[in-house]
């Protein structure tokens, strides 16, 4: 961001009229200065297991989704403008589940918000939010960030699951490994990735590959509930970009996760 700095450089010209000090001065001119006006878009992800998806409005009447947005699937909504207190309503065709999510704190930088709703408890049909500011990225700063997030229903019962990540972009070493963190931010380079999900005996119990393009920002979900063979624990990565030139290499640099 440029910052703009106003100094004092005067001349006097002797032949002009004096300006009277009983009249604004360039009262008739329009502004030059304008306030700094910054970018809010949103991305939103189903991690609520169901039959059906939401629909969802800003507002009481603005409705933002084309066709309900179903389990596993997530939609960035490019062409929002997010304001700060607007009211994110999420109802199923049936308007039987739903809660709503309020906007606040927007930042002083362009963002995108990443919003996650998910069962609330085993037992009811509660929703519950998660949701992450990914800050604007440089040209410069050619990672990306990818946001890791836990929303698996195990009904309160410790699962102690691992993931981690493998490196595919070497062709002739063995893919290097980290292991992560849910809840938690990385930043990747560009390249081909894996996402290994496990269980406490070291079980494989869903992998996901990611073709990773610089300075865009991902989501990685743990989803699905516990005992329920219709929503089994799998991993959710989004989006894939099958297009994206690649570099080789791996850096992986843990940043807090803010809610």
């Amino acid at each position: 961001m440029k910052t703009l700095f106003f100094g004092s450089n005067w001349a006097l010209n002797t032949h002009q009229q004096p300006i009277s000090l009983t009249q604004p001065f360039l009262d008739h001119r329009a502004s030059f200065v304008q306030p700094l006006g910054y970018t809010y878009q949103l991305r939103i992800c189903n991690a609520f297991a169901g039959d059906e998806g939401f629909d969802v409005y800003r507002g009481k009447t603005e409705k933002l989704t084309s066709y309900p947005l179903v389990y596993k699937q997530c939609q960035d909504f490019e062409k929002i403008q997010l304001e700060e207190d607007d009211r994110l309503t999420f109802s199923d065709p049936d308007k039987y589940n739903g809660g709503t999510f309020t906007i606040k704190n927007l930042p002083q930088s362009d963002s995108l918000l990443l919003l996650v709703v998910s069962r609330h408890d085993h037992k009811s049909t509660a929703v519950k939010f998660e949701s992450h500011l990914f800050g604007e990225m440089g040209e410069k700063d050619q990672t990306s960030q990818i946001a890791v997030m836990d929303t698996y229903d195990s009904n309160g019962k410790p699962t102690n699951p691992s993931l981690r990540i493998e490196d595919h972009n070497s062709i002739v070493e063995d893919p290097r490994i980290e292991d992560l963190r849910f809840h938690n931010v990385v930043a990747l380079t560009a390249g081909r990735y894996r996402f290994v999900l496990a269980n406490k005996k070291g079980d494989t119990i869903a992998t996901r590959n990611l073709r990773c393009r610089a300075t865009y920002p991902y989501v990685v979900l743990r989803v699905g509930v516990m005992g329920n063979s219709n929503y089994p624990e799998d991993l959710l990565v989004y989006p894939d970009t099958p297009n994206a030139a690649f570099n080789i290499g791996l850096w992986v640099v843990f940043l807090t996760l803010f809610f």
